[in-house]
C-alpha cells in the first residue's frame, strides 16, 4: 500500500490544470520551473481530493485527467532526465506530502473497489 501511495503522490501531485495549449516536455525550462510546476500540481491534487471527498467516480475522473495533463507529462519527462531535481523536490515537499497522505489514505480505502478509481490507478502503475 505504501508503494501505491507513493506512486499516486508522485504521479498525481505533478499534474496541473488541463490546458491543451501547453507544449509537452519543452515546457519546463529549468529546475526552478520544474519545482514550481510540480509543487503547483501537488497543491491542485490536494484541492481536488478535498473537493472530491470519497466520491470515488469523481476521484477516478480527476486522477485520470491529472495523469494525462500536458504539464504532468512534462514534469514526468523532466524527472526522468533530471533525477537530482526530482530528489530536491521530494525533499522540499516532505511536509506537504504528509498532508497529502492524510487526504489520500481514506480515499484509497473507500475507493479500492471502484472501477473508475481502479482504472486510474492502473494507468498510474503502467506509467511507472
Amino acid at each position: 500500500m505504501k508503494n501505491l501511495l507513493f506512486l499516486a503522490v508522485v504521479l498525481v501531485a505533478c499534474g496541473g490544470k488541463k490546458d491543451d495549449a501547453k507544449p509537452a516536455a519543452a515546457d519546463i525550462a529549468n529546475d526552478d520551473d520544474y519545482m514550481k510546476k510540480a509543487s503547483a500540481g501537488l497543491d491542485e491534487a490536494m484541492a481536488a481530493l478535498k473537493a472530491d471527498g470519497q466520491d470515488c467516480d469523481k476521484v477516478g475522473d480527476d486522477l485520470s485527467k491529472l495523469l494525462s495533463d500536458p504539464t504532468n507529462l512534462a514534469v514526468e519527462a523532466y524527472e526522468k532526465a533530471h533525477p537530482d531535481a526530482k530528489k530536491k523536490w521530494e525533499d522540499a515537499t516532505k511536509e506537504q506530502k504528509v498532508a497529502f497522505e492524510g487526504l489520500v489514505m481514506p480515499v484509497f480505502k473507500a475507493c479500492k473497489d471502484n472501477k473508475k478509481f481502479q482504472d486510474a490507478m492502473n494507468t498510474a502503475k503502467a506509467k511507472k
